[in-house]
């Protein structure tokens, strides 16, 4: 093939218009955010989730109101409180047997939006606690 002026044109066209999809396709996708602490207490018959981001000034935890921003990591700090061992699970994560007044930790980065179901079950599989997490 003969490289013409021709051929070099129609290159630098298909370059522009491959590097605007491109652009395009990194404008549309969530940027990797922030750190979460999601700390889970785990009592005799519930299991309370806050959600919370460092401050600006990295003075302390606010509260995070509402879903989890798809792209955050998150770190799940769980803290069982009830007089049995129980396991936590979500995002496909477990933290093992987690004895009466210990914490058991995972971490999992939120890549999916989307609706996640997170479980407690206490030793022998005798009772089970179930909510969701929403990534928007």
């Amino acid at each position: 093939m003969q490289f013409t002026l021709r051929n070099a044109l129609v290159a630098c066209l298909a370059a522009f218009v491959l590097a605007g999809f491109a652009m395009g396709a990194a404008q549309a996708t969530t940027e990797p955010s922030t750190s979460l602490l999601v700390e889970v207490v785990i009592s005799k018959a519930t299991v309370i989730l806050g959600q919370y981001a460092s401050s600006a000034t990295h003075d302390g935890l606010i509260p995070l109101g509402g879903a989890v921003p798809r792209g955050d990591f998150l770190h799940f700090e769980v803290v069982n409180h009830s007089p049995e061992s129980a396991d936590f699970v979500a995002f496909g994560k477990r933290t093992g047997t987690v004895r009466p007044r210990q914490i058991g930790h995972f971490n999992v980065l939120a890549l999916e939006r989307g609706v996640f179901h997170y479980e407690a079950t206490f030793t022998g599989g005798r009772s089970t606690v179930r909510g969701i997490i929403l990534v928007k």
